[in-house]
């Protein structure tokens, strides 16, 4: 089950009560972004782990599993902890920074990658979308890649402000 707050908090992070960790907490519209680029780089994870088991000499190197899987291991975790799934309405989640730092760092690239890509194609996609007599999106693609930026920017000063603590 998904840990959810009932009401959305100032800011993102908020240390724990008695203990040193940083939760953070992911604003309900960002955790489709999150949950979607988790899926993908579980998938890349996966890729990864079965590149290694067809090379030859995987067998004598068992320490070339050692990365995939602890990608794949920390992704699936974070997503235990998170939920798999979305949920309507959409809901904040949380998670501990220190304990999901890699996965989320690593998510967070690449959200933000296809962020970019999203803006950059903007343009060509809403052309098409008129002549289709759609309504434009523009303003949510925009309102969803400025949220997923800040909450990442965020979260990385969190992540800096937790090494400079230690």
């Amino acid at each position: 089950m998904p840990k959810r707050r009932e009401q959305q908090q100032d800011g993102i992070g908020e240390r724990s009560r008695g203990g040193s960790g940083v939760f953070v907490i992911v604003p309900a519209g960002v955790v489709y972004e999150l949950r979607r680029t988790l899926h993908l780089e579980l998938s890349c994870a996966a890729q990864d782990i079965d590149e290694v088991a067809v090379r030859k000499g995987q067998v004598t190197h068992p320490e070339w599993y050692e990365e995939p899987l602890g990608r794949f291991d920390a992704i699936r975790a974070l997503l235990d902890e998170i939920g798999w799934w979305n949920t309507e309405p959409p809901a904040e989640v949380h998670f501990d920074l220190q304990t999901y730092c890699l996965a989320i760092t690593r998510a967070l690239e690449t959200a933000l990658l296809l962020a970019d890509a999203d803006m950059k194609d903007l343009d060509a996609i809403e052309t098409k979308r008129a002549r289709r007599g759609e309504p434009s999106r523009r303003e949510d693609t925009t309102r969803r890649v400025f949220a997923l930026r800040e909450f990442a920017a965020a979260v990385k000063d969190l992540a800096r402000q937790g090494r400079s603590d230690e």
